[in-house]
């Protein structure tokens, strides 16, 4: 709130200092009878450009008002590493809790705090798939290819999930999953 105040004050004398006002319309008017421009300056119209990005953006910082955690880890498939994706969802009486995931690349997974999980326990739901063999062919066009893909993840880890953990606060919450 000081920050808004500061740059509310700023910005009222860099506009005040712009425009002249006539003194039939404004009751103190010896405050403004040494300005003598009546549109602002190219330097002022800069300055409150500066001011108004300034004040935007310090609403736009990172700031994690929901202390959530950032999440990491390692997704193999017989060893293999695996692409796709990972979904975190609250379980129990935790459903008002958020829900999370990214994508699993070359077998890492890393949510940023800033888009994890607030403590808690959440289950796992691992997505990935793999491009079945001779399946690729040219659309209708002529330009575009398909193909179809299967699911490789095991049913428990995917579609029929067993696989919890809990996001515990002040720990390093990577999690590992070893299909």
């Amino acid at each position: 709130m000081k920050l808004y105040n500061c740059f509310s004050k700023l910005f009222s004398l860099m506009y005040s200092s712009c425009f002249k006002i006539p003194q039939t319309e404004h009751a103190n008017a010896t405050m403004w009878s040494g300005c003598s421009r009546t549109k602002p300056t190219a330097h002022a119209s800069f300055g409150i450009i500066i001011v108004t990005i300034i004040i935007v953006m310090s609403g736009c910082s990172q700031s994690n008002p929901l202390g959530r955690l950032k999440l990491e880890g390692v997704v193999t498939l017989a060893g293999k590493p695996v692409n796709g994706s990972i979904e975190f969802e609250p379980v129990g009486n935790q459903k008002e809790r958020l829900q999370s995931g990214g994508l699993i690349v070359d077998g890492k997974y890393h949510i940023p705090a800033n888009k994890g999980l607030v403590p808690g326990e959440y289950s796992v739901r691992i997505v990935a798939s793999e491009e079945i063999s001779g399946t690729r062919k040219l659309d209708q066009d002529g330009i575009s290819e398909t193909a179809e893909y299967r699911d490789i993840v095991p049913p428990q880890y995917g579609s029929e999930t067993k696989q919890k953990i809990t996001v515990e606060k002040e720990k390093n919450n990577k999690f590992d999953f070893n299909m």
